[in-house]
Parts: structure tokens; sequence; C-alpha cells
């Protein structure tokens, strides 16, 4: 499922929801990392994942691990 900025901006695919059901595990980036937002940050959810921040926030703000 396609994860969309406030801005309309596609940012990333969801891979899972974690186990602790806070978290949201993104699909891995071209750089192969994966990256985590939780889920306090989507608006809604119907055709896609929308998120009430814009594109440069989630990316300054996501947490990432290595590939």
């Amino acid at each position: 499922m396609a994860v969309i900025c406030s801005e309309g901006t596609h940012v990333a695919f969801v891979d899972h929801l974690a186990a602790d059901n806070r978290t949201i595990k993104l699909a891995r980036d071209a750089n192969g990392a994966h990256h985590y937002i939780p889920v306090a940050w989507v608006s809604r959810v119907d055709q896609a994942v929308f998120l009430d921040r814009s594109t440069s926030q989630v990316m300054r703000e996501w947490t990432s691990d290595a590939a």
C-alpha cells in the first residue's frame, strides 16, 4: 500500500505493521534500508496510507536501519 504525505507526494510503500501495532515498517528504499514511522502520523487509510506530515518532515523524522 502506498504512503502519501500531506501535500500528496508518494513517499514509500508499507511493508507491514510492526508487532507493537504502533509502528509501520516501510518497504526497502533504493539503498536497501527500511524506514519506520509511527502509526500516530496516519491521518486516514483508504486506498493508501495518508500522513499528516510533509515529505520533508517525514524523511527528517523517520527512523531507519541499514541494509
